[in-house]
């Protein structure tokens, strides 16, 4: 079953979770007192996972390239400032590790742009 861990603080709730419950995804949450500024600890909670509803913690090159099953970092909010975008953009499509980066709105009216 694939796992998506929410790192977010503020999306543990929400439709999203509900949806990816219902297709088949085993959905996790951050435990509150890990410290996910840094690097170490982002990979730690994440290895393993396929996906993450990610908060503003880092997604340097280290990171996403220290997580080889990782495929989806939806960013909860929105902008892309703390995801090495451009480590995403420099992958091949042929890649071993294709990577979408999105972010989930808010409004229940307005849909993701995954």
């Amino acid at each position: 079953m694939p796992r998506v861990k929410s790192l977010s603080s503020n999306s543990q709730g929400g439709p999203h979770f509900k949806i990816l419950r219902a297709n088949g995804f085993e959905v996790e949450m951050a435990l509150p007192d890990v410290d996910l500024s840094q690097e170490d600890k982002v990979i730690s909670a994440l290895r393993g996972c396929q996906a993450s509803v990610a908060g503003s913690e880092p997604y340097s090159r280290r990171v996403i390239e220290s997580l080889p099953d990782l495929r989806v970092i939806a960013r909860s909010g929105v902008g892309f400032d703390a995801v090495d975008v451009a480590r995403r953009a420099m992958m091949p499509e042929s890649s071993s590790q294709p990577l979408q980066v999105c972010t989930i709105m808010r409004s229940p009216s307005t849909r993701s742009d995954c």
